[in-house]
């Protein structure tokens, strides 16, 4: 089968980092294994790893789960999900947005990917992380491509907070003549249809200028092929504020 309804049996406090224990029959039934992705469907759509129930489990078709990924497929205790196989492409870049009282660096994303390091997400999820003991909400604000992807190491991710206006980045730090480079960024609180300008200077020094619009949860992209070697700029501009990335082309 390609699609099962799972009756949600529980949803426990604390992080399981995503995974979410399914009952040994709908795991057959799904031909899944553990550590597969699965997509979980209740009034959202969300994405966990998959793990084999307990044994008295055994016999139903019954699904756990933590309280966030409850949250982000919007179901409680009693209510049913689809639950299907899924595939998780990696994620390219991946922009959060978080209520912190000051603006990351890169070492703070730095620090936050890692511990997200192996979870499949989806835009509009809520993940938890702890942070010097503290557990901080992260918001999935926009993914590169979208769809349900992976954190891996290759992954860019950027915090956003209520301080930045805007925040955008190259998906890649470098690429090779030639290579299609995504851009993406969001604009701080969400305005759909808000007018953004995204330029790119090449190492001769032209610039090529866009001017973008925001959909509606505030996210712009874009994309430039990298046609010379060299040192990138990447500058988004919101009339409010500015923000650089910078991108090296090899030859």
């Amino acid at each position: 089968m390609s699609e099962v309804l799972l009756a949600v049996k529980e949803v426990a406090r604390g992080d399981w980092r995503g995974r979410v224990r399914i009952s040994k029959e709908a795991m057959e039934e799904l031909a899944l294994k553990e550590g597969d992705v699965v997509e979980v469907e209740g009034c959202r759509l969300t994405a966990a790893v998959a793990a084999m129930g307990p044994p008295e489990d055994h016999g139903a078709l019954v699904i756990r789960m933590d309280t966030w990924t409850a949250r982000n497929a919007g179901v409680g205790v009693g209510d049913s999900v689809k639950v299907r196989k899924a595939k998780a492409v990696p994620a390219v870049a991946i922009v959060l947005e978080a209520q912190l009282d000051f603006e990351p660096d890169e070492n703070y994303n730095l620090y936050v990917k890692n511990r997200l390091l192996g979870r499949p997400v989806a835009t509009g999820d809520i993940v938890p992380v702890k942070v010097l003991g503290e557990i901080l909400h992260f918001t999935v604000a926009s993914t590169e491509p979208s769809g349900i992807v992976m954190v891996e190491e290759s992954t860019r991710l950027i915090v956003m907070t209520k301080f930045m206006k805007i925040a955008a980045l190259a998906a890649k730090e470098r690429a090779r003549v030639g290579e299609r480079v995504p851009v993406m960024g969001v604009v701080y609180p969400e305005r759909p249809g808000f007018r953004v300008k995204v330029s790119y200077r090449k190492p001769s020094g032209a610039w090529v200028t866009r001017e973008l619009e925001t959909a509606e949860d505030g996210v712009f992209a874009d994309s430039f092929i990298a046609d010379e070697a060299g040192a990138w700029v990447v500058k988004a501009e919101d009339g409010r504020s500015t923000l650089f990335a910078f991108v090296f082309v090899e030859s």
